[in-house]
């Protein structure tokens, strides 16, 4: 039987909480999918990044632009 309540889940995704989550609606699952682009991206270091997050190697490159 359908509901009203969707959910979606992504098992590449590493975060536990984030695997499975209701969504309420097309936006509200916008926002919490962007919420977590912005927390994996400021938040997450990475091995292939030597351990920094793919926030702060982009800072590393765009400050490496201005000095050459």
């Amino acid at each position: 039987m359908p509901t009203r309540f969707s959910s979606f889940s992504c098992p590449r995704i590493g975060r536990p909480s984030f695997k499975r989550t209701l969504v309420l609606s097309l936006e509200d699952a916008q926002e919490k999918i962007e919420n977590w682009r912005q927390e994996y991206n400021s938040s997450w270091p990475h091995s292939l990044l030597e351990n920094l997050t793919p926030e702060e190697i982009a800072m590393r490159v765009k400050k490496r632009k201005i000095l050459a």
